[in-house]
């Protein structure tokens, strides 16, 4: 008998740790710091075009737009720790390392951590982008498609954008979402 309450009490232990470690990693309640749709009294997008949907994560001081059609994730840790806000599911701010919208053909990372910028010998010219009314450094490549970094330094809280679409050299879905961007300075 006391080897099954035992057992019993194992098995209950294991499962409470489970979901106080689950509960610390991803976060399902509305009150966090990220909102897939904000209030008006939250940090919203600039220039959001008509359908589409808003992001805004106040921790970072950012919020932009993108097509409905697009899918977003929160990247945590290495990027294998991966959270869907439109589901509700949020990471916590001290996992949080990325942000990648997906659509289209493109992939759209924002990080506050600095990466590499691409292969060594390859050219890149640099177009002009404002990023939330400051002009931002870029970097840009169109011989197999789009790589584009927009790097914002402290006009946003050092978020920079790599953008990349081996499909297409089109900017303009890209240009909308730039164009949405607001941060708050942190």
């Amino acid at each position: 008998m006391n080897k099954k309450i035992l057992i019993l009490i194992i098995l209950v232990l294991i499962g409470v740790s489970y979901y106080i470690f689950s509960q610390n990693i991803f976060t399902k309640n509305s009150s966090m710091n990220n909102e897939v749709a904000s209030n008006s009294d939250e940090l919203v997008p600039n220039n959001t075009p008509e359908g589409w949907k808003n992001y805004s994560n106040t921790e970072w001081g950012i919020a932009f737009a993108y097509p409905t059609n697009w899918s977003i994730l929160e990247a945590g840790g290495n990027q294998s720790i991966r959270a869907n806000p439109e589901k509700g599911e949020k990471l916590s701010q001290d996992q949080l390392v990325g942000i990648i919208l997906e659509g289209e053909n493109y992939t759209l990372s924002l990080s506050r951590k600095g990466r590499g910028i691409g292969p060594e010998g390859v050219v890149y010219t640099h177009p002009e982008y404002i990023v939330n009314g400051s002009t931002a450094r870029t970097w840009e490549n169109i011989d197999k498609g789009l790589f584009l970094v927009v790097s914002t330094d402290s006009g946003c809280n050092n978020i920079s954008f790599f953008v990349e679409n081996k499909n297409s050299t089109s900017k303009e879905v890209i240009n909308k979402i730039l164009n949405s961007v607001k941060c708050k300075q942190k």
